[in-house]
């Protein structure tokens, strides 16, 4: 029978007490922004008191790491996720490889967004980090959260690179595109929050047509980005069929 020691049950209590902290956190900047997430109004929300907080985290910075780190890790496991699905998707339907890699491009783009609306804490924490025009994270903290920030565009640029290996795309810098890419849909989900005014307008006479939708925008722009680097038309719209087919089992998922 195996008998967890008295240090390994206190670190574990320690990891799952921090892990409640961050979500508090997340839910706290959500709310009420990144400058509304103090200690005081962490521990409030908590019933803590100040004090116990710094056990777990032994400043405001500390906690801002953990919660960056957090997000980005939360964001590239469901891009994982997305290029993993894609990719099996496309196997099952016997896509050609062209195609295929295309698909898992689509899908990183078609999973940023995805995250936005069904994981908004970690999103909207990402969001606000990218919007803020101060550096939140000294160059130490930020350092230590550097490699999560490339595994995910490891994951990204891993598909750009194969979709121009597979001779759908020509050939480029697949780490640059996926700046480029992120810098899209991140631009689209940001005009998203705009998307009321489509309801608005309707209901005042005045159609928009969905034109802040993020997933519309998302699709439109990583489309336009593709065939940009060369990729045929015919491949992308095969693309994106399969990431239309595959989406709903996948967001159904991760609801």
């Amino acid at each position: 029978m195996f008998h967890e020691s008295a240090s390994r049950r206190t670190e574990r209590r320690r990891r799952a007490r921090r892990d409640q902290i961050v979500d508090a956190a997340l839910a706290l900047a959500a709310d009420r922004g990144i400058d509304g997430v103090t200690i005081g109004a962490l521990a409030e929300a908590l019933d803590y008191t100040p004090g116990a907080l710094y056990r777990y985290f032994p400043s405001k910075e500390a906690l801002f790491e953990a919660l960056e780190a957090r997000a980005i890790d939360e964001m590239a496991e469901h891009v994982a996720g997305a290029l993993a699905g894609v990719a099996a998707a496309a196997r099952a339907a016997a896509v050609p490889a062209a195609a295929s890699a295309v698909a898992r491009v689509l899908a990183a783009a078609d999973a940023y967004v995805a995250v936005a609306e069904l994981r908004p804490h970690a999103a909207g924490l990402v969001g606000q980090l990218l919007g803020t025009p101060r550096q939140v994270l000294g160059d130490a903290a930020a350092a230590r959260v550097a490699p999560a920030v490339a595994r995910l565009v490891g994951a990204v640029a891993g598909a750009v690179a194969d979709a121009a290996a597979s001779g759908a795309l020509t050939p480029g810098d697949a780490r640059a595109r996926t700046a480029d890419l992120w810098a899209a849909v991140h631009g689209a989900v940001s005009l998203g929050k705009l998307a009321r005014f489509d309801r608005l307008a309707a209901d005042a006479g005045a159609e928009l047509g969905g034109l802040f939708d993020a997933r519309a925008r998302a699709a439109s722009l990583s489309r336009a980005l593709l065939s940009g680097w060369g990729a045929a038309q015919d491949v992308v719209d095969r693309a994106s069929a399969v990431v239309s087919d595959w989406r709903e089992s996948w967001l159904r998922a991760m609801r």
